[in-house]
């Protein structure tokens, strides 16, 4: 089977990465974390000759889906959230009165998601990792050895837990728990800034040696 391949665009008014995903024998993908720049990533999936089959939010924040509804509402594309996140997502127009930004109406999920579950789409297998801390139904992406993180954790950093539903010691346990015991070689594709890999992040990340 062929590998994955991922391209990242820096969007929107917060510099949110947001990650296309095939693999590298299909045309299919998935959209994870459309923070911004609908157009443009329209545009590329159209270089790119791809046809998004889903959207995955790592977590509701707004700064991570401000261009889902762009991709929502049509049925050939499946968004994808965990349950714990109702809350969060329930409040997206607030956050965007809160940032100054055109104000959101909650998005449509077309399917809730738990820790463990599976999710077969685009050719390719992805598996939730549920990692509360940053917000509750905040969770990873896992598959083909890299895994696409949100903000639970950056290069040398972590998630902020000052906003509603964050925790810093549920934050600190599920990138403990969860993803440390992950391989050291899996890819670390985060919400804002450069990739990195788990060995990396346990040998050297500030909040989290020792």
């Amino acid at each position: 089977m062929s590998s994955i391949r991922v391209n990242r665009l820096v969007v929107g008014p917060f510099a949110a990465n947001c990650y296309i995903v095939n693999r590298e024998s299909s045309k299919q993908c998935v959209i994870i974390d459309p923070g911004g720049d609908a157009a443009r990533i329209k545009n590329t999936l159209a270089d790119l000759r791809l046809q998004a089959e889903a959207v995955l939010l790592t977590h509701g924040h707004i700064d991570h889906l401000f261009a889902l509804a762009a991709f929502s509402g049509n049925d050939a594309i499946t968004v994808i959230a965990h349950e714990d996140e109702k809350v969060i997502l329930a409040g997206v127009s607030l956050q965007s009165r809160m940032f100054g930004l055109e104000e959101m109406p909650a998005p449509e999920i077309s399917r809730w998601v738990h820790d463990n579950d599976m999710i077969q789409i685009a050719e390719m297998s992805f598996r939730v990792i549920h990692t509360p801390g940053h917000s509750p139904g905040g969770c990873c992406f896992f598959t083909d050895a890299a895994i696409f993180v949100g903000d639970t954790l950056f290069d040398s950093s972590i998630g902020r837990t000052d906003l509603p539903g964050g925790n810093y010691d549920h934050l600190i346990h599920s990138i403990r728990k969860k993803l440390f015991i992950l391989p050291d070689d899996t890819l670390v594709y985060p919400g804002h800034g450069e990739q990195t890999t788990i060995g990396r992040e346990k040998k050297f990340n500030p909040f989290l040696r020792g």
